[in-house]
């Protein structure tokens, strides 16, 4: 293995791991719940069977559903589950389609919420891969660093004059 490619590696992998940094979950109580607010909710083994009778079969995956709160009411809570549909099959469309979950069907709750801290590193982790990589890309380019070469080929000993 060269040594470009293995300089690739490492921030690659510090790329992957801190992009999934930047947001945490909060357990909240019910009472809390206020609708544009990210949530996942743990649902109890009633509330995944009604579910996944329905049409929201893949919106539980071992027993939570996530999403937007659209409205929160004194018996359910609807919940906006992001769909992806393809407008022509070519363009991919998000969609917002509204679930209703009863608050008897709930076990927890946790909102999701920005950790400054980890996007601050995050941020800071990708400046220095970037410029890392710019600087390999320059220091080792072997004289393929971005630019084009002249017409003809050649430098100015190569100008033909008519």
């Amino acid at each position: 293995m060269s040594l470009r490619s293995r300089v690739w590696h490492r921030p690659a992998a510090l790329l992957l791991l801190l992009t999934n940094a930047c947001y945490t979950y909060q357990v909240v109580p019910l009472a809390q719940l206020r609708p544009e607010m990210d949530v996942r909710l743990q649902l109890n083994a009633g509330g995944v069977d009604r579910i996944r009778q329905g049409e929201f079969r893949s919106a539980v995956n071992n027993f939570r559903t996530e999403g937007r709160l659209v409205s929160v009411g004194g018996d359910t809570v609807q919940l906006g589950i992001a769909r992806t549909v393809y407008e022509a099959n070519v363009r991919p469309v998000t969609t917002f389609t509204p679930l209703a979950v009863l608050r008897s069907e709930i076990q927890a709750a946790e909102v999701r919420l920005r950790d400054q801290k980890r996007t601050t590193i995050t941020t800071v982790a990708l400046v220095v891969a970037l410029a890392t990589a710019s600087v390999l890309a320059i220091k080792f380019g072997n004289g393929r660093s971005g630019g084009t070469a002249p017409p003809g080929g050649g430098g100015t000993d190569n100008i033909l004059v008519p």
